[in-house]
């Protein structure tokens, strides 16, 4: 009887273990996603933003001389705008509940492959932007090919924001199991403050505390 009684008692415990470490693989999931999430927003409104501005700024001086131009601007920002509220939609889809009616069918991720469109869309937003690969794209997982457009579209998005000119150079190397990405401008660029948010200078910090734990 006592060694049943002692059977039992380490069976429970093992099963309140297993349970302990399923809830805690599910929190860790969760919150992982929801940093995935939160990326994809932040990557999403602040490229669009400035962009946006970028327009609103050309289209209001040139309005008074030039309404052609003008009207191309906004037309540009309205596209612009356009496409990341599909973008939006995709990002915050999985935090609505199945079956609401309000949800849309999913938009395809960004791709390698869309790292020219790009770059042309900040071209017609007035960057002088340069992209050159080198290699052959190779097949990557949707997520890799998630991150790295997403790491160039930051980069080109900080230019806008913050660099004191309007040219950038993106580089991207295929290699064998590798994707290489190098992003500069050219002029000063103002001070962009603590390495925190979600942005390029965030990832470097959390990469950073990552490691170190």
């Amino acid at each position: 009887m006592r060694s049943r009684r002692r059977l039992a008692a380490e069976t429970r415990e093992q099963l309140r273990r297993v349970r302990e470490e399923k809830e805690r693989q599910v929190r860790q999931a969760v919150d992982e996603h929801r940093l995935r999430i939160a990326r994809e927003i932040h990557d999403v409104t602040a490229h669009t933003l400035a962009v946006v501005a970028v327009q609103i700024n050309v289209a209001a001086d040139a309005l008074p001389d030039e309404p052609a131009e003008a009207s191309r601007a906004l037309e540009t920002a309205r596209e612009v705008s356009r496409e990341a509220m599909g973008e939006l939609r995709g990002a915050v889809r999985v935090l609505r509940a199945p079956g609401d009616p309000a949800d849309a069918p999913p938009v395809p991720a960004p791709r390698l492959a869309d790292l020219p469109g790009l770059v042309d869309g900040y071209r017609d937003a007035g960057l002088t932007a340069v992209l050159r690969e080198t290699g052959a794209p190779p097949h990557v997982p949707a997520t890799v090919g998630l991150t790295a457009y997403r790491i160039v579209q930051e980069a080109l998005t900080n230019v806008v924001r913050h660099a004191g000119v309007a040219r950038a150079e993106v580089d991207v190397e295929y290699g064998p199991g590798a994707v290489r990405i190098r992003s500069a401008s050219t002029g000063p660029a103002a001070d962009a403050g603590p390495e925190t948010g979600t942005g390029s200078r965030g990832w470097r910090s959390a990469r950073r505390a990552s490691a170190a734990r």
